[in-house]
């Protein structure tokens, strides 16, 4: 990820590259990630705070006040300053475009121009980022790809808002979809994967190509369609269902015959989706480049997708491997060092831990 999202409306100079920590603020919670990078990347501190129901809708902020008090005392309890955001996918759009051969300063302005066929979005009302696809050295002579980030301006601007008034200074904004990439894809890695990120209320699809984000879409189908529809099946409360759900999954057993069943209805759903999303990947034509790259993977993500046979259940249903994402994978770790979040917790904390590792690729 060498280019920077949104980075130029908030740029930092060389000396202001002071540590930030990755805050991934979305309708449920607040999470947040400082790393301390003494020689190794090592987490110094991470934690999390609840975002009360209806504050944040799809990734729209609907109560700034409530939105403001729960970062004001995220930034109280925690000493945070700056940081590096996420923003939500639910409006976002990524596009590629194939730019013809000119001079690197133009690139800005030729995307720009061209916004309006890919997007439904007039120029002035929204704010967008460009990362390179193909080499940035051979823009003049053979033209360039280009993968764009696409936000309302109105979105940008409300998130600016609540963090300044909370105390918080900005030094970046990024897509989740970026940040949750840089996390999981081994930096330098020429692959094309398909990135699911399950949460509590939402799923998320993305298609990482030589480690550059390329695509995005997003379903309102979570974890917690998943533990309603056993909450429904066996009379569970919330707390007892999530908990069955947890631990027993889709284990094939003759035990967990009734668990297994109630939970066929949304994980099924939810198989579906991404099947969908796999064969337009894999089946589309761009007018410019022809066939697009091959999938060679799928990478589960999200606080849900530790569920116990999740990943060997879409396995047998898809044309690749599919895998648990690695959330240390760009962290170097010795061979016998523990990670200081244990795996599931760190699967939750993703986003925060990709827009934390920023810091590093800066100072490069």
């Amino acid at each position: 990820m060498k280019s920077k999202i949104f980075f130029e409306f908030f740029p930092v100079p060389d000396y202001l590259l002071v540590p930030a920590a990755g805050l991934d603020i979305s309708d449920r919670s607040v999470k947040y990630v400082e790393l301390s990078h003494n020689g190794q990347i090592k987490v110094k501190r991470y934690g999390e705070k609840p975002m009360p129901a209806g504050v944040i809708e799809e990734g729209r902020i609907k109560n700034k006040t409530e939105a403001i008090k729960v970062l004001s005392e995220l930034k109280k309890e925690m000493g945070l300053n700056y940081i590096f955001a996420s923003l939500p996918e639910d409006e976002a759009f990524i596009v590629r475009m194939k730019m013809p051969p000119m001079k690197k300063s133009e690139l800005r302005g030729s995307i720009e121009l061209q916004l309006e066929e890919y997007v439904p979005l007039p120029p002035d009302q929204c704010v967008f980022d460009f990362e390179m696809i193909s080499s940035a050295r051979e823009v003049e002579k053979n033209g360039a790809e280009v993968s764009v980030s696409v936000l309302p301006k109105a979105i940008v601007d409300d998130y600016l808002e609540i963090f300044t008034a909370a105390g918080l200074e900005p030094l970046l904004f990024e897509i989740e979809a970026q940040a949750i990439a840089r996390a999981l894809v081994k930096e330098g890695d020429p692959g094309t994967s398909m990135m699911v990120d399950i949460g509590k209320i939402h799923t998320g699809f993305s298609v990482v190509q030589a480690d550059q984000v390329v695509f995005t879409s997003i379903i309102g189908l979570g974890g917690s369609n998943i533990t309603f529809c056993l909450q429904k099946a066996l009379g569970l409360d919330a707390v007892a269902a999530n908990k069955l759900k947890e631990e027993k999954g889709l284990l094939r057993s003759q035990e967990n015959q009734e668990v297994f069943s109630a939970l066929m209805p949304p994980v099924s759903a939810l198989k579906d989706e991404i099947k969908q999303r796999f064969s337009y990947w894999q089946n589309h034509y761009d007018k410019d480049e022809g066939k697009r790259s091959s999938i060679d993977r799928v990478i589960l993500v999200g606080g849900q997708s530790t569920l116990p046979g999740l990943r060997e259940y879409l396995e047998t249903h898809l044309e690749v491997p599919v895998v648990l994402g690695n959330p240390w994978v760009n962290f170097n770790l010795k061979q016998d060092e523990l990670p200081v979040i244990d795996y599931n917790n760190a699967m939750r904390y993703v986003t925060a831990l990709g827009l934390a590792l920023k810091n590093s690729h800066l100072k490069r």
